[in-house]
């Protein structure tokens, strides 16, 4: 975030790394593209902000920057070991902002390696030292 952040955005930027969190839990190999998106969605629709998640979870990625697999509820693919994958939930309010948070996942067997690794809190930057 830029500048002073309310605790309206600290509370959705929570809400959203919880629901990247507990997605990741279920990128592996073997597992369903679609389970980690319904699980995204299950945390948002108990924050009550469902209708604010309107896009797929996340993608393959390759040579290109969205390839396969598609990591949607809608998805009937299957994730294998050694794909790499993006997990980026995000939401978007009307008249007022979003929040999307991107990390890359390295599939494995069992789990699913973070390559890049978004914190855990907010960052601030703009703000005065005091």
């Amino acid at each position: 975030a830029i500048g002073k952040i309310s605790p309206k955005q600290k509370e959705l930027y929570k809400i959203v790394k919880n629901s990247q969190k507990q997605s990741k839990n279920l990128i592996f190999s073997g597992q369903k593209c679609s389970d980690s998106d319904k699980k995204a969605r299950e945390i948002f629709k108990a924050a009550n902000l469902e209708q604010y998640f309107i896009h797929s979870l996340g993608h393959g990625l390759g040579q290109d920057v969205h390839e396969f697999p598609r990591l949607a509820s809608s998805s009937a693919d299957e994730l294998k070991a050694g794909m790499v994958v993006t997990c980026e939930p995000g939401i978007y309010l009307p008249g007022w902002g979003g929040i999307r948070i991107e990390d890359d996942l390295w599939v494995q067997a069992n789990a699913s390696l973070w390559l890049s690794q978004s914190p855990e809190e907010l960052r601030v930057v703009g703000k005065k030292r005091q």
